[in-house]
């Protein structure tokens, strides 16, 4: 079974079949409560909350692209954060927050 961070959150079955993949000793009622003690609101199990829990490391996709994002920022605008801010002052000339597009 191959499973993705983006994967669909997981039931019961898929779950149940995942960590028989891992370890074919887990009983039923130790799959259950493992499931009953992962599940989100929706009743299902995500699988990032399912890497973390099985490797005792953070997992989020979130801070990827964050990661991402400001690396891509720092390149376009290198140290230039004051100049945006700036320009945005200028053209937001009611102090709304907002630029208004004519």
């Amino acid at each position: 079974m191959h499973l993705r961070v983006w994967d669909d959150a997981m039931d019961f079955p898929k779950f149940n079949k995942a960590l028989r993949l891992v370890d074919q000793t887990m009983s039923e009622l130790q799959l259950k409560t493992l499931f009953k003690n992962l599940k989100n609101a929706d009743g299902l199990v995500d699988i990032n909350v399912l890497i973390r829990n099985l490797t005792g490391k953070d997992f989020a996709t979130v801070d990827f692209r964050e990661r991402v994002y400001r690396q891509l920022y720092n390149e376009i605008f290198p140290n230039n954060e004051e100049r945006i801010l700036k320009l945005f002052q200028e053209i937001d000339t009611t102090n709304c927050g907002l630029i208004k597009h004519d």
